[in-house]
C-alpha cells in the first residue's frame, strides 16, 4: 500500500513539477545506446515505477531500458549487480555514473569503474564531470577504465 501510494504521489507531483534531466543527459544516453561496444542499464535505490515515472517526466523513453531497483533487492550493490546481469554481456567491464557517495562506495566494493557526476562528488570522485554536456564521453570512459 505504501509503494502504491508513493507512486501516486510522485505521479501527481510530476504533473506540475516535471523532473529536469542533467544537461546533455539525453544526448549521452542516445550516444551510449548507439555504440556497438556498450550496453546501458539504470540501477536505482528507488522503486522501479517511480524511477520510470521520473525519467519519463524528464523526457526519457525507458520502455526498453534495463532497469534494476529496490524492487529487485534492498542492497545497493545487489541492485547494481542485478542490472549488470540483465545486460547483453554481463561480464563486460562496467563504468557506472553516479551522483552520490553511496554510488562511489558501491562501485569500489564491486571493483567497477566510476564516474562521479554533479556537485556532491566534485573533488571526491577520481573521475568527475559536472554534467554530460561538459565532457567528451569517450575520454571520460577511457579515464574511468584506467583508474
Amino acid at each position: 500500500a505504501v509503494r502504491e501510494r508513493f507512486g501516486t504521489l510522485v505521479n501527481n507531483a510530476l504533473i506540475t513539477q516535471p523532473c529536469q534531466p542533467l544537461l546533455g543527459a539525453q544526448d549521452a544516453m542516445t550516444y551510449l545506446q548507439g555504440r556497438q561496444d556498450s550496453a546501458v542499464g539504470v540501477a536505482t535505490g528507488g522503486w522501479s515505477h517511480t524511477a520510470r515515472a521520473k525519467l519519463g517526466a524528464a523526457g526519457f523513453e525507458t520502455e526498453h531500458w534495463t532497469l534494476a531497483s529496490s524492487d529487485d533487492h534492498p542492497e545497493r550493490t545487489a541492485i547494481m549487480q542485478s542490472c549488470a546481469a540483465r545486460l547483453p554481456n554481463p561480464n563486460a567491464q562496467t563504468v557506472y555514473f553516479g551522483d552520490g557517495i553511496w554510488d562511489l562506495n558501491a562501485c569500489a566494493e564491486l571493483k567497477w569503474a566510476f564516474v562521479g557526476i554533479g556537485t556532491r562528488l566534485k573533488g571526491i570522485a577520481p573521475v568527475w564531470i559536472e554534467d554530460y554536456a561538459s565532457c567528451e564521453l569517450d575520454q571520460i570512459l577511457a579515464a574511468a577504465l584506467k583508474k
